[in-house]
């Protein structure tokens, strides 16, 4: 579950994270310097294959910033998997509902702008 986000750090199950990060049930990981400010199709391709999820939750920063490439749209297309795109503060909330609810979903939030 998060649990807060603020501009710049985001709290999961009691843990603070001060860089973007990718949320699933398994657990946290940080996402890769070169990727901040844009989600690409390779990026979502390595991560619907490792995780396999219905739902994918972009948090796409604290005033919107984040762009979410075609090539990314694309690969959730092919694989089925619903998109989301919102601010970071309000995709936590979805993320957290969705995942209440037992839904098989993950999330690439972004932390800054």
């Amino acid at each position: 579950m998060i649990e807060a986000f603020k501009f710049g750090s985001i709290t999961v199950n009691g843990k603070e994270f001060k860089n973007d990060v990718i949320i699933s049930k398994q657990g946290v990981e940080e996402r890769k310097a070169s990727e901040h400010h844009f989600v690409e199709g390779n990026e979502v391709q390595e991560i619907l294959k490792k995780f396999d999820p219905l739902i994918l939750v972009i948090g796409t920063g604290a005033y919107g910033v984040v762009q979410v490439l075609e090539g990314a749209e694309l690969e959730c297309k092919k694989n089925q998997t619903q998109l989301i795109k919102a601010r970071t503060n309000e995709a936590k909330n979805i993320y957290n509902d969705l995942e209440s609810k037992g839904k098989k979903v993950i999330a690439i939030m972004h932390l800054t702008c």
